[in-house]
Order: C-alpha cells, then sequence, then structure tokens
C-alpha cells in the first residue's frame, strides 16, 4: 500500500515539474530582444527538427519540453522569422500529426488542442489554428481535427511524411 502511494506520489510530483519547468522556460522567451534570437538557417532544418519529433507525453508540451532539441530551437528561434520559412506550415502540422499519432496508439482517442497551450505547445497550437483558419471563437477542439485538415488540404495529404503517419493512425484498432 505503502508502495503505491509513494510511487503515485512521486509520478504526481515529476509531472508538475515537468510542467513547471516547461511553462517557466517558455515564458523566458517573451523577455528576449528579437535581436538575441537565432535566426533560422534554412528550411532542411526545420523539417529535420519535425521528422525528429518524438512525441512522449499526452500533451504537446510536454513532448517537446522532453526534446530537448527541438525545446532548445523554439526556445531561441526568432519565431516571427520562424513563419516566413517555406516549410513552415509542414513544420507545424508534422508535430501536431505526429502528437495526435501518439494519443491514438497510446490512449486511443485525441485530446482537447486548447489544454495544450501553455509554452511552446502555445505557438505550436496557435500556429496550427492559424494555418488551418481555425475560428478564434471556438472553445474546444480535439486533436484528430488534424486529420480532417489533412485530407481536406491538397498541400498535406499527399507529402511523404504525413501519408506515412497517417496510415499508421488509420490501421490502428478501432
Amino acid at each position: 500500500m505503502y508502495k503505491i502511494i509513494i510511487t503515485s506520489t512521486v509520478s504526481i510530483f515529476i509531472s508538475l515539474f515537468s510542467y513547471s519547468m516547461s511553462f517557466h522556460s517558455s515564458t523566458l522567451i517573451n523577455y528576449q530582444v528579437e535581436d538575441s534570437l537565432q535566426p533560422v538557417s534554412d528550411t532542411v532544418s526545420l523539417l529535420n527538427y519535425a521528422l525528429k519529433f518524438n512525441p512522449t507525453e499526452i500533451n504537446i508540451t510536454n513532448s517537446i519540453f522532453k526534446s530537448t532539441e527541438l525545446n532548445q530551437f523554439l526556445l531561441n528561434a526568432n519565431k516571427v522569422e520562424l513563419k516566413t520559412k517555406t516549410d513552415f506550415d509542414l513544420f507545424i502540422v508534422l508535430l501536431v500529426l505526429k502528437e495526435y499519432e501518439l494519443q491514438m496508439t497510446k490512449f486511443h482517442q485525441g485530446f482537447d488542442l486548447f489544454s495544450n497551450k501553455i509554452g511552446n505547445g502555445s505557438y505550436i497550437i496557435d500556429s496550427f489554428f492559424e494555418i488551418a483558419n481555425v475560428s478564434k471563437d471556438v472553445k474546444w477542439l480535439n486533436s484528430s481535427f488534424i486529420m480532417d485538415f489533412i485530407a481536406s488540404n491538397e498541400k498535406f495529404k499527399n507529402q511523404p511524411s504525413i501519408v506515412e503517419i497517417v496510415a499508421k493512425i488509420n490501421s490502428l484498432p478501432k
């Protein structure tokens, strides 16, 4: 009985610490001067970050935080310049899709995207909403929306990395 209580307490503490660290780390970006942010050199590196992203948590914010390389990139990148890159939309869609794949694989359901809007997860979700033209009046949106968005978008539905992930999701038991 004591082992269960201690294990539960430790798990809660680790979750809270992870959340706290991702929130505090991400808020630092707001205080940086634009000139001190690193320029994004090319779109190849942008896509490499997305392709290497391997989410491990139900929440994209925590998955990004645990992906040290991606987290540091997002903390240090000039976010205004980042949105001007050719493959920015693909970068964002891949990150959201990979997170949805994890949710479906581990939990057999999608989760609310708005609950992911903390730290770097907020930047990714807000960017996805801009790309997908999601109304600002929407208060709840399941992450499964990414599948509908891709299916209705010629730019993404035939992109090889996306096709592969969508096929994996579609092959999961219903």
